[in-house]
């Protein structure tokens, strides 16, 4: 361990960054690194411009992620393609399993289609249970950069900050993110998670039998989510388990209630949870391997319930703007 503060490091290891008061945040951090930043860290480290990349959320450009917006002279950028893409830019989900045998945070953990362990099957942890703030977030309030100040807190500690606790060393959430329960999924549901992440990774990527390259199983995927969401009922998720269930169903009631919600009530909004995540892999999971073009598994009956929900309504296609796969084309 460097036993120095992360932001006092970071600056260290000749990260481009932006400085606050008690904290420092590297520009892009996670997602790209700047020209500076590469530099930099080839200079510290001795590592190849292409392994630094390797650990960078722009690894899953072209495949999970579209990240052509991103203007690396301008941070603001990255605000509209975060909101768009599937990524958590300022946090992440987590297995406590795999922190508590090594400590290593997956970069895959920071995906939208981040859902389940493969290797503990278990669903991915989001929120922290005794601050209540997402995972590596830092405060409720938004996104803190790294602290670059001692007293530090212990290794292996939530570290994020609630609104209502005390500044200082004593407001850091206490909470050994190790320790947090988790909830078993099936072995069924890391292998789906297997098999997505393989695809992520440049696997060859199929749908319905045909092959296909990986940004159109995705686009296809969050086609079919945001399909999912609109027209599937209760009983399309009534085989999943009941923590799968009842996180779509949440997810459906919070969009129908609040139309107007903000982002994350799109039909084409990152899920929100693990579990909402698995719950959109699984149902889309129906139709992406069939083997029967057309009418594959429910996409048939979600498309009658949308279309009846348009002339019910008298609206536009809310799915108008989203790429539409051949899958549902035909």
């Amino acid at each position: 361990m460097l036993q120095v503060p992360p932001g006092v490091a970071a600056r260290a290891l000749g990260l481009e960054c932006r400085q606050w008061a008690s904290s420092t945040r590297p520009l892009f951090f996670g997602v790209t690194l700047t020209p500076a930043s590469l530099g930099g860290l080839r200079d510290t480290t001795g590592l190849r411009a292409a392994e630094l990349r390797q650990m960078q959320l722009d690894r899953y450009a072209g495949s999970v992620l579209d990240l052509s917006g991103v203007e690396l002279g301008r941070e603001a950028s990255l605000t509209a393609v975060a909101a768009r893409e599937w990524m958590m830019p300022t946090w992440s989900r987590a297995c406590p399993l795999c922190l508590k045998r090594d400590g290593v945070w997956p970069l895959w953990w920071r995906l939208g289609i981040a859902a389940v362990c493969p290797v503990h099957r278990c669903l991915l942890v989001d929120v922290c249970p005794r601050c209540g703030v997402r995972l590596l977030r830092g405060s409720e309030r938004g996104p803190r950069g790294l602290l670059t100040r001692e007293p530090l807190p212990a290794a292996g500690e939530c570290a994020n900050r609630p609104s209502h606790g005390p500044k200082g060393r004593a407001g850091l959430c206490r909470q050994v993110l190790a320790d947090i329960p988790t909830t078993t999924a099936p072995e069924a549901w890391a292998d789906l998670q297997r098999r997505v992440l393989a695809v992520a990774e440049g696997a060859p990527a199929r749908i319905q039998g045909e092959p296909v390259s990986g940004a159109d199983w995705f686009a296809a995927l969050r086609y079919l989510t945001a399909l999912t969401r609109l027209a599937a009922t209760g009983e399309d998720v009534a085989d999943l388990p009941g923590f799968v269930a009842e996180a779509f169903v949440e997810d459906q009631r919070r969009r129908t209630g609040w139309p107007r919600g903000g982002g994350g009530t799109r039909l084409t909004a990152m899920p929100a949870s693990a579990a909402q995540a698995l719950a959109a892999l699984a149902l889309t999971d129906q139709v992406l391997s069939s083997s029967r073009t057309g009418t594959a598994g429910p996409l048939a009956s979600w498309i009658q319930r949308a279309t009846a929900q348009r002339r019910t309504v008298g609206g536009a296609d809310p799915l108008r703007h989203l790429p539409r796969p051949a899958v549902v084309a035909a």
